[in-house]
């Protein structure tokens, strides 16, 4: 079993269809919450975007669920499936990146050869500091605090997404109507002070933000704090090294996206993969340039999205705050517009 650490992970209908495929999401279903109605709020204005998946061809927005109930029930499958080894607590040395052919791993005291090597050991993988250069890297000078709370109304499926002056505070529906899950993101030196901060000093803290909506809250799980940083990596392979999710990119957390990202990583990945073996190709240069291709773009804009919106909020410049007011309304009036953000 994973620890529970307070941390929750926003799912996309793509990345549920491919969790599906996979045989994750009958697992995890239990454990979701759909997100039915979000609520964008500018703190410096009366007016929100209401985006809701009544007005849209989906069930629901999104799905939300425990990080670590995820983890369980992929680390079960990856149990189950008699083609996968696992080595757990094992150290690692990468010996040959295959320019000439096979690239080889020493773990613990065997050396494996494989066709292709898959880096995905997270944003400190040291395959990647080793081998690949960061085409863009960025600390945003915040920390993310994560935990969970209880209130005395019902959610009714809602997230909201509280833009502040020095960073966003979102509330996120967990599966108990009674139950939300925050991510407040704050200056790095705040966010430690209120992380330290005792109980009954935290609370009005958090009320003043959470505002009265779902009536009086109550932290249930220990505050933690993650710093916040950008980076994209230039290029996602080398001989047969081939990088995904965070190995390769990591983005602000403000719109959820990171592991729905890395999921499209790895079904880009496994389908070249797949359709290349299936015709008795190995996986060649080509085939890496592909994946390179139908990835990085895409997850450059969403860095570039996620990026200029916590640039654009984060701050209490008049002229923005102006813009923010008018934009938020605009958008929220524009139906066809709104259904481009939902997709």
């Amino acid at each position: 079993k994973f620890p529970k650490d307070g941390r929750t992970i926003a799912l996309t209908n793509l990345s549920k269809s491919f969790l599906g495929e996979i045989g994750a999401w009958s697992s995890i279903e239990p454990y979701i919450s759909d997100i039915k109605d979000v609520y964008v709020a500018d703190d410096f204005s009366s007016r929100m975007l209401h985006l809701s998946e009544s007005k849209n061809n989906y069930s629901a927005l999104g799905y939300m669920i425990e990080s670590y109930n995820l983890r369980d029930a992929v680390h079960n499958l990856v149990l189950s499936n008699p083609l996968i080894t696992l080595k757990t607590s094992t150290n690692y040395e990468l010996l040959d990146s295959g320019a000439e052919g096979k690239a080889m791993l020493q773990i613990a005291d065997k050396k494996i050869t494989a066709d292709l090597i898959v880096i995905c050991d997270g944003r400190n993988s040291k395959i990647r500091r080793e081998y690949f250069v960061d085409s863009f890297n960025k600390d945003y000078k915040q920390s993310a605090l994560t935990f969970h709370v209880e209130h005395t109304n019902m959610h009714e499926n809602t997230a909201v997404e509280h833009f502040l002056n020095r960073g966003v505070f979102a509330i996120l529906p967990l599966r108990n109507q009674y139950q939300s899950a925050i991510v407040w993101a704050e200056k790095s030196e705040l966010a430690e002070i209120y992380k330290d901060m005792a109980p009954e000093e935290f609370l009005p803290h958090l009320q003043k933000r959470f505002g009265d909506f779902l009536g009086e809250v109550k932290v249930t799980t220990p505050v933690q704090s993650y710093p916040l940083t950008a980076r994209i990596t230039k290029n996602y392979y080398y001989n047969k090294l081939i990088l995904v999710a965070d190995s390769a990119h990591n983005i602000h957390p403000l719109a959820g996206q990171g592991l729905n990202q890395g999921i499209k990583d790895i079904e880009s990945l496994s389908s070249i993969v797949a359709r290349n073996y299936s015709v008795g190709l190995e996986f060649a240069k080509l085939a890496a340039e592909e994946y390179e291709r139908s990835r990085k773009s895409d997850n450059y804009v969403m860095f570039l999205l996620t990026d200029n919106l916590n640039r654009i909020f984060s701050n209490n410049i008049p002229i923005l705050r102006n813009l923010r007011k008018v934009g938020l309304s605009m958008i929220d009036r524009m139906l066809f517009l709104k259904k481009r953000l939902v997709k």
